[in-house]
C-alpha cells in the first residue's frame, strides 16, 4: 500500500515537472515568434501574442515589456507610455521599462521627461551603455533647436585696495550642436581708475564628433587693465565615456607685460547629473626684462539639479601671472585665494540667466568681491 502511495506521489510529480517545462518551452517560443514579427514590422501579430501571454501571466513582465515596445514602434505613444507606466507602478526599478519610456517620451519631443527618466534609469544602473547614449541624443536634440543665442552681462567688483570696478558686455553666437560655431561679442571695463572697449570673436569646430578645437582673439586700444591683444586656443577630446581631456594656449599682451599660460585640464562625468573639472595653470610673465613662471590651480563640481537649473561651486589658487588683477605690476609677490559659486537657471522658454559670486582673499591682505551676472536669450 506504501509503495502504491510512493509510486503515485513520484508519477504526479514528473508529470507536473513535464507540464511546466513544456509550458516554459512554448512560453518562450510565443516570445521569440512575437520579437521576430516585432522586427518585421508585423506588430499587430507581434501585440496578439504578448497580449495572450499576459492572460496566461498576467506578472510576465518580460511580455508587459515586449507589448509595450512594440506599442510605441506601431506609434500610438500615448498608449505605449501608459503600459510602460503600470509597469513602474509594480517594478520602479525595471531597467527596461525606464529605457522604453524614455524613448517614448523622446519621440514625442518631450525632451525634459525623456532627460529625467534616462537619469533615473542611470542612478540605479550608471554603466548602462545603452542609456548613456540615449540621453546623449535627447542632450543633442535639445541643443539643435535653438542655434542663435543673445547673451548680455554686468560684472561688479568690490576691491579693499582701491576703486571698484565694472564690466558691461554681450555676446553673439551661432552654433551647429557637435560641428561648429562662431560668436562675437564687446565689453566695456573700467577698473584702476581707467576704462577700456574689449572687442573679441571666436569659433569651435568638431573633428570626429569627439575632438573640439576652439580659438577666441580679443582686442583693445592700448590700455593697462586689459591685453592689447589676446589670443587662447582649446583642444578638447572625448575619453572613454565619462572623461573629457583638455589642454589650451593663451597669449595676452598688455601695455607693459606678456602672459604666456599653459592649461591642462580634465572633466570627469562621475555620476548622472554631476561632473568635477579640475585644470592646471603654467603660466610665464615677461616684465621689465624680468621673467617669472608661476603655477595656478581650479576645480569646479557642477551639480545639474533639474534640466532648466543647474548649481555650481569651486576653488582656484591664483598667482599673480595668472592673467588677473594688475597686468602693470605682475611680477609681485602674491597670490591669492578664490572661493565661488553659482548657478544657471532657464527661467522661461528659451530665456536664461546665471549669477557668479567669486571671492578673493590674497595673501597681502587685500580681498576682492566679483559679482557677475547674465541674462540669454536663444532661437
Amino acid at each position: 500500500m506504501k509503495l502504491r502511495k510512493i509510486f503515485s506521489l513520484v508519477l504526479c510529480l514528473i508529470i507536473f515537472v513535464s507540464v511546466s517545462v513544456y509550458a516554459d518551452s512554448n512560453r518562450n517560443d510565443l516570445i521569440k515568434n512575437a520579437r521576430h514579427l516585432s522586427w518585421d514590422g508585423d506588430y499587430e501579430a507581434a501585440m496578439v501574442i504578448y497580449e495572450q501571454l499576459l492572460k496566461n501571466d498576467p506578472k510576465d513582465i518580460e511580455a508587459a515589456n515586449g507589448l509595450a515596445t512594440v506599442t510605441a514602434w506601431s506609434g500610438d505613444h500615448e498608449k505605449a507610455t501608459q503600459l510602460f507606466k503600470d509597469i513602474l507602478k509594480q517594478h520602479p526599478a525595471n531597467r527596461d521599462a525606464l529605457l522604453g519610456l524614455g524613448r517614448v517620451f523622446f519621440w514625442q519631443q518631450k525632451l525634459r521627461q525623456s532627460l529625467d527618466t534616462f537619469d533615473k534609469l542611470l542612478a540605479i544602473y550608471p554603466d548602462d551603455g545603452e542609456a548613456i547614449k540615449a540621453r546623449g541624443k535627447v542632450l543633442q536634440a535639445k541643443e539643435a533647436k535653438t542655434r542663435f543665442k543673445l547673451r548680455i552681462g554686468y560684472e561688479y567688483q568690490d576691491l579693499s585696495f582701491t576703486s571698484n570696478g565694472y564690466d558691461s558686455n554681450i555676446l553673439i553666437s551661432f552654433d551647429e550642436p557637435k560641428k561648429w560655431g562662431i560668436r562675437t561679442g564687446f565689453n566695456y571695463i573700467k577698473k584702476f581708475d581707467d576704462s577700456a572697449p574689449v572687442y573679441s570673436m571666436g569659433g569651435n569646430y568638431w573633428v570626429a564628433g569627439k575632438t573640439a578645437l576652439s580659438l577666441d582673439v580679443e582686442f583693445a586700444p592700448e590700455q593697462d587693465i586689459v591685453p592689447i591683444q589676446a589670443y587662447t586656443f582649446e583642444v578638447s577630446q572625448a575619453a572613454f565615456k565619462t572623461l573629457v581631456t583638455s589642454l589650451g594656449y593663451r597669449f595676452a599682451n598688455y601695455s607693459k607685460a606678456d602672459v604666456h599660460i599653459l592649461i591642462p585640464g580634465l572633466t570627469w562625468y562621475f555620476y548622472p547629473r554631476f561632473d568635477w573639472m579640475v585644470r592646471y595653470y603654467l603660466s610665464s610673465s615677461q616684465f621689465d626684462g624680468q621673467e617669472a613662471t608661476n603655477h595656478s590651480g581650479m576645480t569646479l563640481l557642477n551639480w545639474n539639479v533639474l534640466d532648466p537649473l543647474a548649481f555650481f561651486i569651486g576653488y582656484a589658487l591664483a598667482n599673480e601671472s595668472f592673467d588677473s588683477g594688475n597686468p602693470t605690476g605682475p611680477l609681485s609677490d602674491f597670490s591669492a585665494n578664490h572661493f565661488f559659486t553659482g548657478f544657471r537657471w532657464k527661467i522661461y522658454k528659451r530665456v536664461e540667466i546665471d549669477f557668479t559670486f567669486d571671492y578673493e582673499e590674497r595673501d597681502n591682505g587685500s580681498t576682492l568681491n566679483t559679482y557677475n551676472t547674465s541674462v540669454s536669450y536663444r532661437w
